[in-house]
């Protein structure tokens, strides 16, 4: 009987931990969302653009927003001779990525209906905490189609962003 009992308390107390780190995340993840807003909603910033940064990337501009000389988001925006079309967002907190959004859009095979993607990325200290809708979806029947990330699109993203951190703050 004490075993059953300590076997119990030990499955709920381990409960109780994964549901307590799930609402602290989700904390966190509000907590970057409002400070996103913010950023989007001030107009006071000063911008830099460049473009034609890399042809191979199909990246047009890319824009940095400035706020007392910190960088706080950038802004890429990627087209294709077909029509496809993406931008990304890279906020930034203390010179530290906090949030990716990014929007995607392209014609489907035949070149009718297009297919949208939309994905948002939250970190922490360079770590994920989480990613949300990742999926692609088919304006013909309406269905979403899930992305499956390699193991390394986290660097990767986080290197883009290094990147044009470097373009953009350089004199």
């Amino acid at each position: 009987m004490r075993y059953l009992f300590c076997t119990f308390s030990f499955i709920a107390l381990l409960i109780s931990e994964v549901c307590s780190q799930n609402e602290t995340d989700s904390m966190k993840i509000k907590k970057i969302q409002l400070t996103c807003t913010k950023i989007d909603l001030d107009t006071s910033y000063t911008n830099k653009t460049v473009r034609e940064v890399d042809s191979l990337s199909y990246l047009t501009s890319l824009t940095g927003y400035f706020k007392n000389r910190k960088l706080i988001k950038i802004f890429c925006n990627y087209k294709s001779l077909r029509s496809w079309n993406k931008t990304t967002e890279f906020y930034l907190l203390n010179d530290t990525l906090i949030c990716i959004n990014e929007n995607e859009k392209e014609p489907d095979t035949h070149g009718s209906a297009p297919f949208m993607r939309s994905c948002s990325f939250y970190f922490e200290n360079e770590n994920l905490i989480r990613s949300d809708s990742c999926c692609w979806t088919s304006f013909a029947d309406g269905k979403k189609h899930y992305d499956l990330f390699d193991t390394n699109w986290e660097k990767k993203y986080m290197d883009v962003c290094n990147r044009y951190k470097k373009l953009l703050t350089a004199k």
